[in-house]
């Protein structure tokens, strides 16, 4: 959904005709050309950065880039089984992230069940990774799947910006972790010296802070979203319009984030990390299909660095930004070239461009099968309850466009949060 809402046709003075048939192609002229024109100027902007970079790739990595040859040899020496087993773990990253989602929903109140929540994701993936300014448009969409799921407007704004917000502390968790495994060096070899001993003690660890959570949770009183009214902050949103608007949105955020329990925030974050690590799980097997010999160490700290690069919507998804910088870190911590571009080759088609025709087929039998199953600029989601869930304000949440909120790859398309995988 693009961040320029289309406005509403105005009642015209001058009462039209009674067999007067307005041309539906005019109803709208100047907020559709000014779309129009923005989708035109992020396209030809981004094809000129995508151009650029390709270049600059050339000319950096011209020395280390194999023949396309030796790449083929190594694809078609891999090992299919490691492929299998990379996919199958890709596949599960995305369902994370569509469990994460549907238990936020749950957890205020809202019935979704898990194949809808997953198709979302799946769809909004490929909206998000395809098209310019697909974060936007990804974040459009989904809000309006939710809102059709049973959400009000607060709910699904508010499930966009937290989903968005756990991802990224689940990254953050992942980064603490690698720093914490490198400063401790012994504690990484006690546990390649002694597997069993390190999973055991980690499943121990696991299992006592789950099982701290489940009785906290339970003892913790259930609150609801504050209605309280904000005189202050309506007095600011009146002087300045946007940032108030953000203000509002942040507030609002917050306000219904209370009611989500502890419980609940637990499985959100678990399956948040699951995501990543998944993901990450996706790049070493690919790496193990073609024989590239790389510590799990130096090949986590090597993802870990390429998703801030992927942070920089340069091109849709990371194309071609993500693959430049995944073969010079590979190459860089001792991979041999050819088998280096084939391991990025197969995560790549795994993790991205298998993904996108994948969530285009969904989005088609969403259309066919699912009413109201619309793109965002196919209808605009109804928001007839968005102002009750809001009396004590006079500057509604809504008055800031979908797309200008923190939403997230695979996709949270959540430009606050990271780009991630599954959406």
């Amino acid at each position: 959904m693009s961040d320029l809402t289309v406005p509403s046709a105005a009642a015209s003075p001058v009462e039209p005709e009674p067999d007067a048939r307005p041309d539906p192609g005019s109803e709208h002229p100047a907020g559709v050309r000014k779309v129009a024109d923005r989708f035109r100027w992020l396209f030809r902007s981004r094809l000129l950065v995508a151009v650029v970079l390709a270049v600059a790739v050339v000319l950096v990595l011209h020395d280390s880039l194999p023949s396309p040859t030796e790449v083929w040899s190594a694809v078609t020496r891999a090992n299919w089984w490691w492929v299998a087993a990379a996919a199958l773990s890709q596949i599960c990253s995305v369902i994370m992230m569509a469990f994460q989602q549907r238990r936020l929903l749950q957890a205020f109140g809202v019935p979704a069940t898990f194949g809808r929540i997953n198709a979302i994701t799946w769809s909004g993936n490929a909206l998000s990774m395809s098209l310019p300014a697909g974060g936007a448009v990804s974040a459009g969409y989904t809000f309006q799947q939710f809102r059709r799921t049973g959400a009000s407007t607060p709910i699904a704004a508010s499930v966009l910006v937290l989903s968005g917000v756990m991802s990224t502390i689940g990254l953050v968790l992942l980064y603490l972790a690698g720093i914490g495994v490198s400063a401790f060096r012994p504690l990484w070899e006690f546990g390649e010296d002694h597997p069993v001993v390190a999973l055991l003690v980690a499943v121990g660890i696991i299992a006592a802070v789950e099982l701290g959570i489940r009785w906290v949770s339970r003892r913790l009183p259930q609150h609801e979203a504050s209605t309280r009214a904000t005189p202050r902050l309506d007095r600011w949103q009146d002087r300045h319009a946007k940032l108030g608007a953000g203000a509002r949105h942040a507030l609002d955020t917050l306000r219904q984030a209370r009611v989500v329990r502890l419980q609940d925030w637990n499985i959100v974050l678990q399956t948040s990390l699951a995501n990543w690590a998944l993901d990450l799980a996706c790049l070493y097997l690919s790496a193990l299909a073609v024989g590239v010999d790389v510590h799990p160490a130096a090949l986590a700290a090597l993802y870990l660095g390429v998703q801030v690069v992927r942070q920089i919507p340069l091109t849709p998804g990371g194309i071609g930004v993500v693959e430049a910088a995944l073969l010079a870190g590979l190459i860089s911590i001792g991979a041999a070239q050819g088998p280096a571009a084939a391991a990025v080759v197969i995560y790549r088609l795994l993790s991205a461009w298998l993904l996108i025709p994948i969530g285009y087929l969904v989005l088609g039998w969403m259309r066919r099968r699912v009413p109201g199953s619309q793109t965002p600029i196919d209808e605009p989601a109804a928001d007839d309850d968005a102002t009750a869930d809001h009396p004590a304000s006079d500057h509604p949440a809504s008055d800031l466009p979908v797309s200008d909120l923190p939403v997230s790859e695979h996709a949270t398309p959540d430009r606050t949060a990271p780009d991630r995988p599954g959406r």
